[in-house]
């Protein structure tokens, strides 16, 4: 990937955010698949955005306890803008914290996001997998979603996708101590378990919105579904700048039965990772 743009934001009282950005992209294959799922070529958009924010956290919190989000966006890719195509998309992103009333610092996270296509051209796909979290070492794309308990390069892709994330996170140890004199500071040891599903839509031959919303209702309904626990830590590189670290494990369910590399198993699936998926 290669890409160039800039943003422009507007502060409104603290609590929400107007933006708006245009972005060119040229995507290139690094391996024959990605022609199956995510679409080489130009991409150039203009994308609008609000977003309202207002979650508190506290020392002691393992993330944010209370108070939600919910961004909105519409992008328009055309060649007008210098892409290959012209398609319109909306999205949204929504993220909500239930604070356990009863024990200290646990809390229940959730987070919502949709992207819905209406062409004409349906040439923006997503992909659902994989355990990949947004750190200070590793980053998020736009297209391509977690979903613990199965392997991205499984997914077919679609035009349109959808998830439900949901998370009830409780704190183990406030470690709150350095490593020697080396630049490291262990902050706090912290679990969750999660439940978290959804499915991608559409592959560019609908005939129309109607025919590409059908589509997508019948493949949420036999969506899939991860779910596992995770044992996490916090820390500081450089005494500056935060990092996650995450051992989990997730079973993988599809329609009625478990399901790894294509066969229906009872296998979970172990894995280590950076950052925060939600």
């Amino acid at each position: 990937r290669r890409s160039v743009g800039a943003v422009a934001s507007l502060p409104i009282k603290a609590r929400h955010l107007l933006q708006v950005s245009y972005r060119f992209e040229e995507r290139e294959p690094t391996e024959e698949r990605a022609f199956e799922v995510l679409n080489p070529g130009t991409f150039a958009r203009l994308q609008f955005g609000y977003r309202y924010s207002f979650a508190r956290r506290y020392p002691r919190s393992v993330s944010a306890e209370h108070g939600r989000s919910i961004g909105v966006g519409g992008r328009w890719y055309a060649r007008a803008l210098g892409a290959s195509f012209d398609q319109l998309m909306m999205t949204l992103d929504a993220r909500e914290y239930i604070n356990n009333p009863w024990a200290d610092n646990q809390v229940l996270a959730l987070r919502l996001v949709t992207a819905l296509s209406l062409g004409p051209d349906y040439e923006e796909r997503f992909v659902l997998g994989g355990v990949g979290g947004a750190s200070i070492l590793t980053a998020q794309t736009d297209d391509v979603f977690p979903l613990r308990g199965f392997a991205f390069d499984k997914d077919e892709g679609g035009t349109g996708m959808a998830v439900l994330y949901t998370e009830y996170r409780f704190p183990i140890w406030h470690v709150q101590r350095g490593l020697w004199t080396l630049p490291v500071y262990f902050r706090k040891v912290h679990g969750a378990v999660f439940a978290e599903g959804g499915n991608t839509f559409g592959n560019g031959s609908e005939e129309d919105v109607m025919a590409f919303l059908e589509k997508g209702w019948r493949r949420l309904r036999g969506g899939r579904l991860g779910l596992g626990a995770e044992l996490r830590a916090d820390l500081s590189l450089g005494w500056a700048f935060p990092l996650t670290l995450r051992l989990g494990a997730a079973v993988p369910w599809v329609n009625k039965g478990l399901m790894v590399e294509g066969a229906f198993q009872d296998k979970a699936v172990f894995y280590f990772s950076l950052g925060s998926t939600l």
